[in-house]
């Protein structure tokens, strides 16, 4: 039997207007604090910013924010800057603010403290590392999808490579992770949508993956059913918090999910058209979810019939094909219930002839070995094609 090992000493918090608990963790965590913010017209049009510096002024003074990343986090020279000035002013505690790339960004720098205080500023394709964290981090979605925190890796943007590769250490989980349903439901409803098929396609890699147990299994299948009964109801209820926090609640499922097992087809191709055209991921993976069940009809006829179960489809009486069909229909079906783009050509700045750069990069990631139908570069970009 495969080792199993797995650690979460994140404090998970999910709640409405509960900012001011930022500053509470930070405070027992340490006085000097860098907040890594994305920057975007989201998080400075509603001054999530302020809100957060405010939450941690209350019980310091020291406070740095460090907002010149982007949220497709691509841009190699201002991860450097982070470096630096986290080098130079020595924080207790980073935060981060913002979506999975941003986050992902914050969380690595976080976690190589000590490799950055010694100078070695080089940053590696893919650096592991065994040993006590010296760094705390705080985790402050403004999605409820995918977040880095519960996981010990993430995809940060390569210099060398010029794609975003796996940054992972097993101790760069988040010391706490908050949730604050206030921030985020300012989002769009439009956009909810997207991020809750991104994160049921994330999952779903998670459940179909060779390396899945018993346990990424049951947090796999009650975050897609979780998603899929609550989505809908909440753009047609955008102001029902209740619903939203079932959403944060299957997103935290959805990032355990695939922590425990692994990432999958759909998270290697979304960050490889993220790295080559600067596309949301999330825009991507919500995508190609329906061709991923398609590309692994025949590969995983149990996890498709629990995967069909978990959509509401009723199974009895069908075959194995069918339940599989009937997932890819549903999904299907969800996407446009929810206006959301069925083809890859419905997306802007999606160039076609990045194609074969994008299937090569995704055929590249190390968790490709785990997948239960193996793709190839020729694979990916049949796959691509077929949802174009």
């Amino acid at each position: 039997m495969p080792l199993f090992e797995y650690n979460i000493p994140s404090n998970i918090i999910i709640g409405n207007d509960i900012d001011n608990r930022i500053g509470e963790i930070c405070d027992k965590l340490g006085k000097k604090v860098i907040v890594v913010l994305e920057n975007s017209k989201y998080i400075s049009d509603n001054r999530i910013g302020e809100k957060i510096e405010s939450s941690i002024g209350i019980f310091t003074d020291d406070i740095l924010v460090y907002d010149e990343i982007e949220r497709s986090a691509n841009n190699d020279v201002k991860i450097e800057n982070l470096k630096e000035i986290v080098e130079s002013a020595r924080p207790d505690v980073i935060v981060g603010v913002g979506g999975y790339h941003v986050l992902s960004v914050a969380k690595m720098v976080a976690s190589m403290y000590d490799k950055i205080l010694s100078s070695d500023d080089v940053f590696k394709k893919r650096y592991t590392q065994f040993r006590r964290k010296r760094l705390s981090y705080v985790e402050v979605p403004i999605t409820f999808g995918i977040v880095p925190g519960l996981s010990k890796f993430c995809f940060v943007y390569d210099r060398d490579s010029g794609y975003k590769t796996i940054y992972s250490d097993v101790y760069s989980y988040s010391d706490a992770v908050i949730f604050d349903t206030s921030l985020i439901s300012i989002l769009p409803p439009y956009y909810i949508g997207i991020l809750a098929l991104d994160a049921m396609a994330l999952a779903f890699d998670a459940f179909i993956s060779r390396n899945s147990n018993p346990i990424s299994d049951a947090f796999s299948f009650k975050a897609i059913e979780t998603f899929f009964i609550n989505i809908k109801k909440f753009t047609n209820e955008p102001s029902n918090i209740n619903i939203l926090h079932n959403l944060c609640y299957a997103g935290v499922m959805a990032s355990m999910s695939v922590s425990l097992s692994s990432p999958g087809l759909a998270t290697a191709i979304a960050q490889a058209v993220n790295s080559v055209l600067d596309i949301p991921s999330e825009r991507i993976s919500s995508i190609i979810f329906p061709h991923i069940i398609d590309y692994n009809l025949t590969s995983v006829p149990g996890k498709l019939i629990q995967t069909a179960m978990a959509l509401g489809e009723k199974i009895q009486d069908i075959t194995v094909i069918e339940a599989a069909i009937k997932s890819a229909e549903s999904i299907r079906k969800l996407l446009m219930d929810l206006n959301i783009p069925l083809r890859l050509s419905e997306i802007e700045y999606f160039d076609e002839k990045k194609i074969d750069r994008i299937s090569d990069i995704a055929s590249k990631y190390e968790f490709m070995a785990f997948l239960p139908r193996s793709a190839s570069r020729n694979d990916i970009n049949v796959l691509l094609q077929a949802a174009i």
